[in-house]
């Protein structure tokens, strides 16, 4: 084995997409858990009192809504690949000398773009309107 030592800003954020993945791993469960719960407690327990229903009602689609609109399964999907990433390239880096800074640097800069940024899929006005617009001119005239 090599005595190179890995740049402390790499050390700091495979540190950091490791924590950043369990972390949004555990969010999607959690969520995905509850939102099958309160789904099953509408759906079963019609009986109980219309405020109760709706109370379930808005927790699974608050749930589901968050976890569709900003992506958490595929964020901890691509952070976790990115940390992966980063992981090889350092143990190559240690175990071959052959395997240089600026490869380990690269494959650090290829992680990043892994990650990238925190998406939002949230309803698209114009694709809306669109879809509504293509539905009229197929229907009847007035």
């Amino acid at each position: 084995m090599s005595d190179r030592e890995i740049p402390v800003e790499i050390q700091q954020n495979l540190r950091r997409w490791g924590w950043i993945g369990n972390s949004l791993r555990l969010t999607q469960v959690v969520l995905g858990v509850v939102a099958t719960a309160a789904g099953l407690y509408v759906a079963t327990f019609t009986d109980f009192k219309p405020a109760y229903t709706k109370i379930g009602t808005f927790i699974a689609a608050f749930c589901l809504g968050v976890l569709s609109a900003f992506n958490i399964g595929g964020k901890a999907d691509s952070t976790r690949r990115a940390w992966r990433h980063v992981t090889a390239a350092c143990m190559m880096y240690k175990g071959d000398p052959t395997f240089t800074l600026e490869r380990l640097v690269k494959a650090y800069t290829e992680a990043e773009a892994m990650v990238g940024d925190v998406p939002f899929h949230g309803l698209d006005p114009k694709a809306s309107l669109q879809r509504g617009s293509s539905e009229h001119r197929g229907g009847p005239t007035q």
